[in-house]
């Protein structure tokens, strides 16, 4: 039997980065919008971490950002986990060709890490 770390019970399919950016997120059904941060991002998912509570799960939401090369990225999905401490997870259903190129790059990023021996963490 595996421990809560192990492989089996590790439900990623894809890399995640730290990131640590703050970000509007727009909850449907709500003409508010709340400033969370991404903790970390994946293609198919991001973690936030709100300043009071968190969404409940299956809440619709949406986000968006602008990259350093003035690109902006967006994306919706619906909170799939929540967490203590204010931290919930979107699983993204949509996003934009900025939003998927965005999170490739970082990907870019980590195997040329890799490649001159350079430890990134992905978590």
């Amino acid at each position: 039997m595996l421990n809560q770390t192990g492989p089996r019970d590790d439900r990623r399919q894809h890399l995640r980065f730290p990131l640590g950016l703050p970000v509007t997120l727009h909850l449907e059904g709500r003409n508010d919008a709340v400033v969370v941060e991404i903790v970390d991002i994946a293609l198919k998912g991001v973690r936030f971490r709100a300043a009071d509570r968190a969404p409940p799960v299956e809440q619709r939401a949406s986000f968006g950002f602008v990259t350093s090369d003035r690109r902006t990225c967006v994306a919706t999905g619906r909170v799939v986990r929540v967490a203590g401490g204010g931290e919930f997870v979107l699983m993204v259903e949509r996003a934009n060709l900025a939003f998927d190129r965005f999170v490739g790059s970082l990907a870019a990023w980590i195997k040329i890490g890799t490649k001159i021996g350079t430890k990134i963490d992905t978590q």
